[in-house]
């Protein structure tokens, strides 16, 4: 190597050093080239369309769609509220973060906000609209002297139910065989009187049911049991 080129490299590394400062060279280089933080862009509440029977509850979730295109539940973590919570009012407890009561006719905006984003869905709360009763259980055998209980409940359109056990009117179609009792403590209690079938009917807002009972005699062996008159027949 010559004292030309001893003199000009040094030159030659310094410019080169230079343009690669400003240029950016280096690969490395902190976070700021790969895009800004992952951030929540919209959070929509489901279900879309919420018609809701007066006096009953739904539970509704709120999704947070993020900039990333992934998603997330808010449902425990987002703060609800309601536009008019006298026709529908949403719970904004730990314990039950977004539940949805029916109170009257109308419609109110249901809003759930997180992170300085909201979503919004208007709730129609509707009158509530019997499609039929159901009886449970749906047959019963049981023994002379034994005492079993029915439950029944109210099914609604829109696939909301609850239970009437105490509001029905229940019959008995032979009170020889089985009487059932009205009494709002024991409301759906049968009693098996006497060997033979009958209907235990229940009756609600124009809407009967009924189911078959069968009491039979059971031999019991025991004679502390006899005493008791519990025993019942397996079915």
């Amino acid at each position: 190597m010559n004292q030309r080129e001893l003199i000009v490299q040094p030159h030659f590394l310094l410019s080169f050093l230079i343009a690669c400062s400003l240029a950016g060279c280096g690969g490395g280089g902190g976070g700021s080239g790969g895009g800004g933080a992952i951030s929540l862009q919209s959070l929509t509440i489901a279900p879309n369309a919420i018609e809701l029977p007066y006096g009953f509850t739904l539970q509704l979730s709120a999704t947070g769609h993020y900039s990333d295109s992934t998603t997330k539940n808010l449902t425990a973590e987002a703060t609800w509220s309601s536009s008019i919570p006298a026709v529908a009012d949403v719970s904004d407890a730990a314990a039950d973060k977004g539940l949805l009561t029916g109170v009257a006719l109308g419609t109110a905006a249901i809003t759930a906000s997180f992170g300085g984003v909201s979503g919004l869905r208007n709730a129609h709360v509707i009158e509530p609209v019997l499609a039929e009763i159901e009886i449970s259980p749906s047959s019963l055998q049981m023994a002379v002297g034994a005492t079993e209980p029915f439950t029944c409940r109210a099914h609604y359109v829109g696939g909301y139910s609850r239970s009437i056990t105490t509001d029905v009117h229940w019959s008995t179609s032979d009170a020889q065989v089985a009487t059932i009792s009205n009494a709002n403590a024991t409301a759906g209690e049968t009693t098996g009187v006497g060997i033979g079938d009958c209907q235990i009917g229940a009756s609600f807002e124009g809407f009967d049911d009924l189911v078959a009972v069968t009491v039979i005699a059971v031999e019991i062996l025991d004679p502390n049991v006899a005493a008791s008159k519990d025993a019942t027949a397996p079915r």
